[in-house]
């Protein structure tokens, strides 16, 4: 798999490594993001052993366990009583650095779950006293938290390190398509994410629309089969799931719109959404000016790939099954620029801001979107704002539009932002108030105000 970035990930895996003590070192995160790329990159110069678990029983995979070390040192005495306390034993008699890596931890603890407790116990016992470099990786990312980091786990307290691998960044993109020019990223990122596994089956010499013919809209292929195999991994019920996340896709953002549009009973969509959001499928946004326990929640799909497999290819499964990839696909270009404009180039705005606070006016306390109802004296108006940058101790705000076109009036655009500002009341005469356009183009890029930023898609390139 091509390796891009992870630049923060290795060093904090180095700088463990070279600690002297033995280190307990958790490594967690959803499925294909990269954790084991990431384990064999850190570990391929240095001596270690990598096991992947597997859902088979205790007695195989700690048999397979052994036959690793047994490769590793060539020693017979690994041949004798197999168990893990003679393996946590013999690890802590070993002097020189080694790193075991035991890949997909939560097959093991789901097979026996008295294993945090036996972990512990080998810990306490042998391996704290040894030179040894444990790390614990696994995709069930709620397993992981629970039996690994959760304070009521046997292991909480003995790990040194733990690391939550996410997704890379939307700038990462470019490691992987060098020669696609930023909007053609975008539309990328807009697809699958920024998932490694899947960034890697798209051909970076290949047009992004041939990319998606052939690995989104044909049938066998990787992509196309994933989500399937996702939820029939991680959930009970897969077919309630894509029931609710078909309808999140489709813009059913509200509670009681999910509820309705999925014709699934009130409590338990709670349950259905709290999973979807452990498993970081959906996240629950909130306007950014709002407390925790604001009641204008909102669902959205959090990751790409999913969002676009809802709203274009299940919906025309039928057709894609019967190889009328043609179709589909010119209907997909037609809706994809608006797909993008309403989805996701917020998104990349929103990172864009964050990696460039060098160029903003003030360093924001939170970046967010902000919607509500105001209500005048006769009549109330829902608004929305694309984006909010503010910092209330220095009493700064910004208000941001994100605009996926190209020409954009930039004069038009400040006027809409500015008449805004009358939704936020609470912005009053002693703050200061900047606003802020980002655009794929300028139609006019002149000289405004000092309190007016304005960014196009020249300055991804700087």
């Amino acid at each position: 798999m091509k390796f891009v970035n992870r630049k923060e990930e290795i060093q904090f895996l180095q700088e463990r490594y070279f600690c002297k003590n033995p280190q307990l070192v958790i490594l967690y995160g959803r499925r294909r993001v990269g954790k084991t790329e990431l384990a064999l990159r850190f570990s391929k110069d240095k001596p270690h052993i990598y096991f992947l678990a597997s859902e088979t029983s205790e007695r195989d995979n700690l048999e397979g366990l052994f036959s690793k070390i047994y490769d590793f040192y060539k020693d017979d005495i690994l041949s004798y009583e197999r168990n893990w306390e003679n393996l946590f034993k013999y690890l802590s008699r070993k002097k020189e650095r080694l790193i075991l890596i035991i890949d997909e931890f939560p097959y093991l603890v789901s097979q026996n779950k008295s294993l945090p407790s036996i972990f512990q116990k080998g810990w306490d016992l042998y391996l704290k006293k040894s030179n040894i470099f444990l790390v614990l990786s696994g995709s069930s990312v709620s397993m992981m938290e629970s039996y690994t980091l959760n304070y009521k786990s046997p292991l909480y307290g003995r790990r040194t390190g733990q690391w939550k691998l996410n997704p890379l960044k939307f700038r990462d993109l470019a490691g992987f398509f060098p020669n696609y020019k930023i909007s053609e990223r975008a539309a990328v990122y807009g697809a699958i994410g920024s998932i490694p596994a899947y960034l890697v089956k798209f051909a970076p010499k290949v047009s992004f629309w041939k990319n998606i013919e052939d690995n989104l809209l044909s049938k066998g292929t990787f992509l196309y089969e994933e989500i399937d195999f996702l939820l029939k991994q991680e959930l009970r019920e897969p077919k309630v799931y894509k029931n609710i996340l078909k309808s999140i896709a489709l813009g059913n953002t509200k509670f009681s719109e999910i509820m309705n549009a999925a014709g699934i009973d009130k409590s338990k969509l709670f349950i259905y959404l709290e999973n979807l959001e452990s498993l970081h499928f959906i996240e629950k946004r909130i306007p950014v000016l709002d407390s925790m326990r604001s009641k204008k929640s909102r669902y959205y799909i959090r990751d790409n790939f999913f969002r676009f497999y809802f709203r274009y290819i299940l919906p025309n499964k039928s057709f894609l099954e019967e190889g009328q990839k043609k179709i589909i696909l010119n209907k997909i270009r037609k809706d994809y620029d608006n797909y993008l404009g309403r989805y996701v180039w917020e998104d990349i705005c929103r990172q864009f801001l964050w990696e460039n606070l060098s160029r903003l006016p003030f360093i924001p306390e939170k970046i967010g979107k902000q919607w509500g109802v105001f209500r005048f004296s006769n009549r109330a108006q829902s608004y929305k704002i694309d984006l909010l940058a503010l910092n209330s101790s220095e009493k700064k705000v910004m208000l941001i539009e994100c605009k996926w076109k190209d020409n954009v009036e930039t004069g038009k655009v400040l006027a809409g932002l500015k008449d805004k500002l009358c939704f936020l009341p609470h912005f009053g005469k002693n703050w200061i108030s900047y606003y802020c356009v980002i655009a794929k183009s300028f139609k006019n890029k002149e000289r405004f105000p000092d309190n007016v930023l304005l960014f196009d898609l020249k300055d991804w390139q700087d």
